[in-house]
């Protein structure tokens, strides 16, 4: 087994077991050893985890900056759409919720494109009534 799979496997075992710190250590080991997207969106879930939007922005950015497929650029957009309600940049995450959700569905992943549909619906627009 090559060393990127071994640090994805145990950065993975160690996620399972709520062991963060050694997790996103190994997923760093693993990304330096091996440029993954999925790995990376992986990463910045976890960022997101722990509380660290910065970092997890960080990580889903450079997924898109590559050329990712089309299922790691949805994962991506997700976790921006998530790092941006963190914000509270409401706008700026349905916006991701949306590009996330046309993907799934351009390529039949219907249980994911749900997900992000139903986070994209819950962004309901400010109303005028809540104007000073």
């Amino acid at each position: 087994m090559d060393n990127a799979s071994r640090l994805l496997l145990t950065a993975g075992t160690y996620a399972r077991h709520g062991l963060y710190t050694d997790a996103i250590a190994n997923y760093h080991e693993a990304l330096k050893a091996q440029e993954i997207p999925e790995a990376r969106v992986t990463l910045g879930d976890l960022y997101l985890t722990v509380g660290l939007p910065a970092p997890a922005d960080r990580e889903y950015r450079q997924v898109l900056g590559g050329a990712p497929d089309p299922a790691a650029r949805a994962a991506a957009e997700l976790g921006l759409g998530q790092v941006a309600y963190v914000g509270k940049l409401f706008g700026d995450a349905r916006a991701h919720f949306e590009r996330a959700r046309d993907l799934y569905t351009m390529f039949g992943l219907s249980a994911e494109a749900e997900e992000a549909r139903a986070a994209a619906a819950s962004l309901q627009a400010p109303s005028d009534n809540n104007l000073p």
